[in-house]
């Protein structure tokens, strides 16, 4: 069974290592990049979710 972490922006179970280890991965679902300072290419997480919810997609 292969253990799967939950994404900060979407919520979905896609990250294969806990989200502080995944610098750098980016979610099949949202396309959210994680990042450590949680700022995105000048979307804050909380931005992303909003537009996530919103649009299903962080990057609009």
């Amino acid at each position: 069974m292969v253990s799967r972490y939950k994404c900060p922006c979407c919520d979905y179970y896609t990250y294969p290592v806990p989200t502080k280890e995944a610098v750098g991965f980016i979610c099949p679902v949202c396309f959210w990049e994680n990042e450590p300072s949680d700022c995105n290419h000048g979307l804050t997480i909380l931005e992303g979710r909003s537009n996530y919810k919103k649009y299903e997609i962080w990057c609009l």
